[in-house]
């Protein structure tokens, strides 16, 4: 492809003279590439040089390619501008040859030209087009309306009715439109496939990706992954279904030689014009980088993708050379995974070397989650039962609490350790010191019962951790995702985890929820409520005993003129969208049938009277709000409307503002007077003391909101 690359490089420039001189030189050539010289005549449509070049001069060169010799032909024929008649027999010979006993062939040869032979540029293309027009084929339309399927082709009307798929609605050509606006597709063309029948493209792409991926870059040319994607993502793949389909996509192309993989996110992927062996590819990657990381990811994904790589003795050899070139002022982690790929490479005794590295290494924790493999992590696992049985065991419990992928963490739950669930029942003590394991592993205890403290006792134990753990984290500054992922997990699925687990407990666990539940002030008070309800539907004789959420019958409800208008959208917004979406699923419940056994009914008829519930009691609310005023906020005491500063005993100073329950933003500092922390501040002065949750604080200053 180089003398494409000048051609286009004079093309664009204008170059007459550089154009003319190359073409001689090109035309007196003895070997011809049928593809560059076809892109050559293509990139010269359009352009004013073309009119300067007697093109069909260049003829004789067909007779170098015959395998593409129509494509090329036609390319001239609508390049040349001489309409000489000896060009006009030489066309109209080789379709009568080729195309003589097609339908309507002579109407064909009149509507391109060839009849009257003065003026037939194009004529060939036109023909082949012409002849392609039957009911059932495809088109590709240059101005913008994308694919076509041919419905009907009139020779009488001369004109074709086409169904695109960007315009709505069959739309009418004639044959001299048609001509300007229209390129065939053959039937196995990407475009046409997707158009045609996207199902079964959808089916082969989850089967071969790779199949589908070559004939997409065969006929659109080279494209990065995010073009790829708009190729495919909802026309062939589903949008969820992307992101695991093109990862695995993207796997076994690397096994593929006939690809070529761009180094960088933007680049195009491409078909490659010389095929190179896997080898040699992963040599040249291995030559563009001197970093020792990237050095190991590219040789590990190499090994992965390639296994047989490693049964060539030369290029094993040339591999290892290679490692022990790179091997100087490594990490511990990048040394260990050097020794994993010799063994891979069938080094004679790496195993041997890998036991003594983790025999003697000092913190294997940190190895651990250092190594950026996540496969060799695993392998450490695996070793570690060899190479030092007498504390693999403590290793494990260390490595459960550790930074490790969750893939990691359930292997050594399936190890069934003996010491396991002493450990984990120590871990839930302090549950603040281990968050992210408690919140991984609560779900997990309810899902599978041969997990410690799986059973009825231990999920009761780990809940009252896991409530625990929300109330400190809530007060602690840098756990917001932590509050948030925990009440994620807490609410989903209609707070299935929290049924599950209150069903069937005792009702001393009920209370010690309902007391830690109360302590939990993250949770929305409708939210709350619910939480009430489910332990009241285990117990009803504790509703009587427990806290009942402020209902403010008879008192003022304090708020801004914003607070206000955020309850009227609430309102708005449970009394229309909320309201319209659960008739919906109430009706879409009932239409499966039997009522008696249908969950779906049953939960839908108890969020309409959670909302009739909720909308009831803030209708009812907004009659009792007033807006804060100036007046109305003391000067010299903690009140409604008071911005106050506090000083922890351990000298964490935080600044409250005391503002309306439908103010209140717990992010932002804002807390509705109503809260429990709020009550304790009220009325007091600055430098009085008050406690809060286990913690004594000092007023240190206050001011007015407004």
């Amino acid at each position: 492809m180089a003398y494409f690359k000048e051609f286009l490089a004079r093309i664009q420039k204008m170059d007459k003279k550089g154009f003319q001189e190359l073409w001689q030189e090109y035309s007196a050539g003895d070997e011809i590439d049928a593809d560059e010289y076809l892109k050559i005549l293509l990139a010269l449509k359009g352009s004013s040089l073309a009119k300067d070049l007697v093109i069909e001069e260049a003829l004789f060169l067909l007779e170098k390619v015959p395998s593409h010799f129509e494509p090329l032909f036609a390319a001239i024929i609508d390049l040349q501008t001489t309409n000489d008649p000896g060009l006009a027999e030489q066309i109209y010979a080789y379709l009568e040859k080729n195309y003589g006993d097609t339908p309507h062939f002579q109407d064909k040869i009149r509507l391109v030209g060839l009849k009257a032979r003065t003026q037939f540029q194009g004529a060939l293309t036109n023909f082949l087009l012409l002849n392609h027009l039957q009911p059932g084929k495809f088109v590709f339309h240059n101005g913008g309306w994308g694919v076509g399927e041919v419905i009907n082709v009139s020779m009488v009307r001369e004109q074709v009715e086409v169904e695109f798929e960007k315009v709505s609605g069959k739309r009418d050509l004639s044959f001299a439109n048609a001509f300007k606006m229209l390129s065939p597709l053959p039937d196995d063309h990407f475009l046409a496939r997707r158009f045609g029948n996207a199902d079964a493209l959808e089916k082969e792409a989850k089967e071969d990706p790779v199949k589908v991926l070559k004939v997409l870059l065969r006929d659109l040319g080279p494209k990065n992954a995010a073009e790829i994607k708009n190729e495919l993502e909802v026309y062939v793949i589903p949008e969820g279904e992307w992101n695991k389909w093109w990862q695995s996509a993207k796997i076994r192309m690397k096994k593929e030689n006939l690809i070529e993989m761009p180094e960088k996110s933007k680049e195009p992927f491409s078909l490659t014009e010389n095929l190179r062996t896997v080898e040699q590819k992963l040599e040249d990657s291995l030559d563009k980088t001197s970093r020792s990381k990237e050095f190991i990811d590219i040789l590990y994904a190499g090994l992965r993708d390639h296994p047989q790589i490693s049964n060539d003795a030369t290029f094993r050899d040339s591999l290892l050379s290679r490692i022990k070139k790179i091997s100087q002022k490594l990490s511990e982690a990048e040394r260990l995974s050097l020794l994993f790929i010799q063994e891979d490479l069938r080094v004679a005794g790496s195993k041997e070397l890998i036991h003594n590295f983790l025999r003697e290494c000092t913190n294997l924790n940190k190895l651990v989650v250092s190594l950026e493999i996540i496969a060799f992590k695993k392998r450490v696992l695996v070793e570690l039962k060899e190479a030092r049985p007498h504390d693999q065991q403590e290793i494990y419990l260390q490595l459960l609490t550790s930074s490790i992928p969750a893939t990691l963490r359930e292997y050594i739950l399936k190890e069934n350790l003996p010491l396991m669930q002493e450990r984990i029942q120590q871990y839930l003590i302090n549950p603040i010191e281990q968050p992210e394991f408690l919140v991984w592993y609560l779900p997990k205890a309810l899902a599978d019962k041969k997990l410690p403290l799986a059973d009825k006792m231990g999920q009761c134990a780990l809940l009252e951790a896991y409530l625990m753990l929300m109330a400190q984290a809530e007060q602690k500054t840098g756990y917001r995702e932590l509050v948030k992922k925990m009440q994620g997990l807490l609410f989903a699925d209609r707070f299935a985890l929290v049924r599950t687990i209150l069903e069937g407990s005792s009702k001393e666990f009920v209370k010690e929820f309902l007391l830690l539940v109360s302590k939990c002030h993250s949770i929305p008070d409708f939210d709350m409520q619910i939480l009430y309800s489910l332990a009241y539907v285990v117990y009803p004789d504790l509703n009587k005993k427990s806290r009942a959420l402020p209902e403010e019958e008879t008192q003022i409800i304090w708020s801004t003129q914003e607070g206000i208008h955020n309850l009227q959208e609430k309102i708005k917004h449970i009394g229309t969208i909320e309201t319209i979406e659960n008739a919906r699923e109430i009706e879409e419940a009932r239409a499966l049938g039997d009522l008696r056994e249908n969950s779906e009914f049953k939960f839908a008829l108890e969020k309409r009277a959670r909302l009739q519930a909720e909308l009831k009691t803030l209708s009812d609310q907004l009659q009792k709000v007033r807006v804060i005023t100036k007046a109305d906020i003391p000067q010299d005491e903690a009140g409604i409307g008071s911005i106050v500063e506090v000083e922890s005993s351990a000298g964490e100073k935080t600044t409250y503002t005391l503002l309306g329950p439908y103010d209140a933003d717990t992010e932002q500092g804002i807390l509705s007077f109503q809260s429990k922390l709020a009550q304790n501040m009220m009325g007091l002065k600055v430098g009085d003391n008050f406690a809060f949750q286990n913690k004594n604080y000092r007023i240190l200053a206050i001011k007015s909101y407004l």
